[in-house]
């Protein structure tokens, strides 16, 4: 384990051309385990002063963006170990417990060889809404609309609970600071560049809506849009903007999804969907004319048995951070009659012992509330009636007014909780699998009361 600054380096989470991830946490917060994720530059990157500048900077840029379907940054600058040496450029995020959407693609293919059309339209759908927060927020330095500048399978997350998440938003434009290593970081990229960024045009937008397009065509396809063995080959292919149809290559498909791929990979960006807005609405209204949705458990179950280990890792790397936490202190009491001396503010922690008025205010209270108990164990006792093995008790209606019991609510309120309860797990099933085991023990918890209480429908049904 390593610090960096704030951050604990709790294991390693993966490798890209660039930077080494880790998962993270930061001491004060090791007992709650709210995984970071801190990225950081390989050594021959971080020596090019240039590219952290720049990475640095749009990362900072990158933090206005906040998104349910977008990874968010969190910080970004230069720690230094507590060991010494130079101070070390990281960008913070937040961690996604599951895997990247290339690697899910890959044990797709390699264990099924099959990637259902109804999830490459769940993730096309995911990204796009990630893209139209993304492009509507703004440099706050510039005021220009922010671009992604990278998206590919790499920077897509896919959560153990199912949910899909663009990742790293603007921080792809760094690339265009590096020297020496530029070709080989860009060589990475070719896949999913538009052509008018490989011709030398700024890109815009539009680039990233073509990025998508060849993410559709690549899961539809089950194989690379472009294939060249020399960099030089590839680049002319990108710029040429030329791609096979899916019929070519005897896929089935119907018009409504051609006209997605066509339209999102138009080597004329003038020609393609002018937002990332427009782009989802049509993918959406072909997954309703089709009847497509994926349930986010429907995912959950895949990547549960594409990556087994993730959870157990997560599990040990908490093991790890607790240990990390700092001890709790138990506040001091103060002997009875003891007072700060004058002049000298009183220690934290340290609690001035209650006045003879409050004494005498906390004994009424307490008198007050045994006195109401006694009252109700009273009513209790007078309302039972003997069992006999003849006839079975009746069952025993809850009194009209509950208020002496249930803290100050009435019947209707508790219906309602149940109700707005049973509403909220209803919509966690749909949409987010991972809240229903703690929800459905909320609700159990809360018809063990209402049973205990005798409210009127809280039988357990």
């Amino acid at each position: 384990m390593e610090m960096l600054g704030p951050y604990a380096l709790i294991d390693p989470l993966g490798s890209g051309s660039l930077c080494d991830v880790w998962r993270a946490v930061r001491p004060e917060e090791a007992r709650r385990a709210r995984w970071l994720a801190v990225k950081r530059p390989k050594p021959a990157v971080a020596a090019e002063r240039a590219f952290v500048d720049t990475w640095l900077t749009l990362a900072r840029t990158a933090m206005v963006i906040q998104h349910p379907f977008v990874v968010p940054i969190l910080d970004a600058g230069e720690f230094q170990a507590p060991q010494g040496g130079p101070p070390q450029p990281v960008v913070v995020t937040e961690a996604v417990t599951g895997a990247a959407l290339n690697a899910l693609l890959n044990h797709l293919m390699t264990k099924t060889r099959d990637i259902p059309r109804a999830f490459a339209l769940e993730v096309v759908h995911r990204v796009l809404e990630g893209l139209v927060h993304v492009h509507a927020a703004t440099d706050p330095t510039t005021g220009a609309p922010l671009v992604h500048g990278d998206v590919c399978p790499a920077n897509v997350m896919v959560s153990m609970d199912g949910r899909v998440r663009l990742c790293d938003p603007v921080l792809g434009r760094a690339r265009t600071a590096l020297s020496r290593l530029e070709n080989q970081a860009l060589r990475f990229r070719w896949h999913y560049m538009a052509p008018e960024e490989a011709r030398g045009a700024t890109p815009d937008a539009r680039a990233d809506l073509y990025a998508v397009g060849v993410m559709l065509h690549e899961m539809l396809t089950q194989r690379r849009m472009r294939r060249a063995n020399r960099p030089e080959e590839f680049q002319q292919l990108v710029a040429a903007g030329t791609w096979t149809p899916l019929q070519q290559l005897n896929i089935p498909t119907d018009n409504g999804l051609d006209t997605l791929l066509f339209r999102a990979l138009a080597p004329d960006p003038a020609a393609r969907y002018p937002t990332a807005a427009a782009f989802l609405a049509d993918a959406e209204a072909h997954m309703r004319a089709f009847g497509v949705e994926v349930p986010a458990a429907a995912t959950a179950s895949v990547m549960a048995q594409a990556f087994p280990q993730v959870l157990p890792a997560e599990e040990t790397a908490r093991a790890l951070a607790r240990s990390l936490a700092p001890a709790p202190t138990a506040p001091a009491e103060d002997a009875p009659g003891e007072a700060a001396p004058a002049g000298r503010p009183r220690p934290a922690g340290r609690r001035k012992p209650p006045s003879d008025t409050g004494k005498k205010l906390l004994m009424a209270v307490g008198g007050l509330a045994l006195m109401g108990a006694l009252g109700a164990g009273v009513i209790w006792l007078v309302g039972r009636r003997p069992e006999t093995a003849a006839r079975p008790a009746a069952p025993v209606e809850a009194p009209r007014d509950l208020t002496h019991l249930v803290g100050g609510r009435t019947q209707q309120h508790w219906t309602e909780r149940l109700a707005e309860m049973d509403k909220a797990l209803e919509t966690a099933r749909r949409e987010e699998p991972g809240r229903v085991p703690a929800m459905e023990a909320l609700r159990a918890d809360l018809v063990r009361k209402g049973q205990a209480l005798g409210l009127k429908g809280y039988g357990g049904e």
